[in-house]
């Protein structure tokens, strides 16, 4: 981790580490949490909810305001661009791009001390861990919703398989769904109100919008902040009860595992990095160049043996970020079928939600 970073990473990293490197031991297995530091970390998601609605509120009455309350200076401009004439409200739209900064900031600040309750309420990490400056480097960057792009160090791509177009639409979706969903109420405000629709009526029906963008990108990075505390530690625990030999036996099929687990999630996991990175410390032979996208029949030999500890390594990798998608679900319920897959639907269901709670994962 020996990137250079930016000035808000550097203060993000500095509040963090104020308060953390205070703890006095790691006495906490981060990912098994007693009924206090459940309902202390709900309170700090709520709480953190709420406040990110309340900016997201805010930033939208703060930037529409003052177009109606002096329309002079923020109405429409006219300019001529090589004859043809042009409408465009220049200082309007340089006002509220200006603004987005300090909400973004007071975001950042928001998000940043959730994570800091979070590592206080989990007693992660250990100021004493040979890691320890990387690991607040890396909740930093969960606060600060820096995409994880760890696992191309691994020579993994999630995305492989996906069409071009399928990928520029996640990404502009995920980039603009606050825009698209509030032009999308615009019109049905003025689709439902007519001619009576006062633009500073359709203009503050982007509140409750921005609010809830706002807040889901907070529960994002909450997530996110959950699962950077909890994945190495369950990590840990998941492969010492996986022997050496048994790791060695399927090698060839390890590198298959993990591009299935990524493709199947299409995104840049931290909890599948530090999972897929452990086992290539333990062997770091395996061959993780692999171009196409990976069939579920490819990963097991047809020896009940062998694929019973593939089925377990393929089951973390889906687990270990805390969520299992409707596809995901199929592909285990299918595996359920074979006499020699180890786990049913339902398990594997219950296991999930009682690690996102806290409860560890008994299961594997």
């Amino acid at each position: 981790m020996s990137e250079k970073k930016g000035l808000i990473h550097k203060l993000g990293q500095r509040y963090i580490d104020k308060t953390i490197s205070k703890l006095e031991s790691n006495t906490s297995q981060a990912y098994i949490l007693n009924e206090s530091q459940q309902k202390a970390l709900n309170r700090v998601a709520y709480k953190t909810y709420f406040w990110s609605a309340v900016i997201g509120a805010l930033a939208v009455v703060i930037v529409v305001l003052p177009a109606h309350i002096w329309p002079n200076l923020f109405g429409i401009q006219k300019f001529n661009l090589f004859g043809n004439k042009i409408e465009f409200e220049v200082y309007y739209t340089l006002y509220a791009v200006a603004m987005l900064f300090p909400e973004i900031w007071t975001l950042n600040y928001i998000n940043l001390r959730a994570v800091k309750k979070i590592c206080l309420i989990c007693n992660h990490p250990n100021k004493n861990r040979q890691d320890y400056k990387d690991q607040i480097s890396l909740l930093t960057e969960a606060g600060l919703e820096i995409p994880a792009k760890h696992l191309k160090e691994l020579n993994i791509d999630p995305y492989v398989g996906l069409s071009k177009f399928s990928y520029y639409s996640i990404f502009l979706f995920m980039k603009l769904k606050a825009t698209l969903s509030n032009i999308v109420v615009k019109l049905l405000v003025k689709r439902f109100l007519g001619r009576y629709a006062l633009r500073i009526v359709t203009d503050l029906a982007g509140i409750p919008i921005f609010a809830f963008w706002n807040a889901w990108a907070s529960r994002a990075v909450i997530k996110e902040t959950r699962m950077r505390v909890m994945a190495s530690a369950a990590t840990a625990d998941f492969l010492e009860e996986i022997t050496l030999q048994d790791l060695e036996s399927v090698k060839h099929k390890i590198g298959l595992i993990f591009h299935f687990v990524a493709q199947k999630k299409r995104s840049y996991s931290f909890a599948m990095y530090a999972y897929f990175k452990e086992v290539v410390r333990i062997i770091p032979t395996i061959q993780l160049k692999i171009s196409h996208e990976v069939d579920v029949k490819e990963l097991f030999t047809g020896d009940d043996g062998k694929d019973r500890i593939i089925a377990k390594l393929l089951v973390f990798g889906l687990i270990v970020d805390g969520h299992l998608s409707i596809k995901e679900k199929l592909v285990l319920k299918n595996l359920t079928d074979e006499v020699w897959f180890p786990y049913a639907t339902n398990e594997l269901e219950l296991a999930v939600s009682n690690y996102c709670k806290g409860r560890g994962l008994p299961l594997l």
